[in-house]
């Protein structure tokens, strides 16, 4: 299978990397207004991550039409879909398969060719409570027989799905070797998410990550700021993060792919900010990332 992969243009610089904001950094607001906002922002790459006004964007249960009338959308905006957060799809018991399939037709429709997943969690209740042996090992079952039967499908496709750490299966790097074994696919490569690390393991910078960097096709970048457990995550740059250090082991495992803002931040204290801070902090994302591409990515 060909890996996707392209040279792009940001901020005059030429590297082989493909930055996107998410939509999930404008949740709170409509689709259309994410996409003015990323692409204002100066983003040509732009990551499926919210619904928006009760509509799950980049869902498998979007007709043809409405996926053709979103390509057009992010199309008129020069924007292009490299990265879509599916979350839960590819957790429930019985129709999960037959979701996942639809899900990643949807996002090959639309070109996207990484869709991110967490796997399942070993919280029962966050963040004390884990599942009982037995329990957790049903679950992992279960998830592991539906990504048997979606994997191959993913190949025919041309897409990756990139486990990232999210408690579960991958949380942090000395989880990944083994899931990997297990799912051996072409189209099944891992997203790291250093500030998940931080976040849920309280892990900052994760040891490990070198051993397994090769096989990061994705970066869910996030910042997250104290101990483990602390629910703030500010603008990237602000919190336990070392980009600069991130960037330097992904490029030491030959990464070249996608790098996909997940959340350009909220200070604590801050909530319901508007639109337009988002743009800004978009804004400001680019500024504070594009010396760390070019130092650490460009060739």
């Amino acid at each position: 299978m060909k890996e996707y992969s392209q040279t792009i243009q940001l901020n005059e610089d030429t590297m082989p990397i493909e930055l996107a904001c998410s939509t999930l950094n404008y949740a709170a607001f409509p689709f259309l207004r994410a996409l003015d906002g990323i692409a204002r922002a100066g983003f040509k790459f732009v990551g499926i991550g919210a619904g928006h006004e009760n509509k799950r964007y980049g869902s498998g249960l979007m007709t043809d039409a409405e996926v053709r009338e979103m390509a057009m959308q992010v199309g008129d905006r020069g924007l292009q879909v490299n990265s879509c957060l599916c979350f839960e799809v590819h957790l429930g018991p019985d129709d999960s398969v037959a979701k996942f399939k639809r899900e990643l037709d949807v996002l090959a429709a639309l070109g996207c060719k990484r869709a991110i997943i967490g796997g399942p969690w070993y919280f029962k209740k966050w963040p004390t409570e884990i599942h009982a042996p037995d329990e957790w090992q049903k679950i992992c079952a279960q998830f592991y027989a539906c990504m048997d039967q979606v994997l191959p499908h993913a190949e025919a496709l041309g897409v990756v799905i990139c486990i990232k750490p999210h408690t579960g299966l991958v949380a942090h790097s000395g989880l990944v070797a083994p899931v990997l074994k297990r799912l051996l696919s072409p189209s099944l490569k891992i997203c790291w998410d250093a500030g998940n690390v931080s976040f849920y393991e309280g892990i900052c910078p994760d040891p490990g990550l070198p051993a397994v960097a090769t096989s990061v096709r994705c970066v869910c970048l996030k910042d997250h700021l104290g101990e483990r457990a602390n629910p703030v995550f500010p603008p990237l740059g602000e919190g336990n993060v070392n980009h600069d250090e991130l960037f330097g082991v992904l490029a030491q495992g030959g990464f070249d792919d996608v790098l996909m803002i997940e959340r350009l931040g909220v200070r604590d204290g801050e909530k319901d900010l508007p639109a337009e801070e988002f743009d800004a902090r978009g804004a400001k994302a680019i500024a504070f990332l594009t010396p760390l591409m070019r130092k650490n990515f460009s060739r």
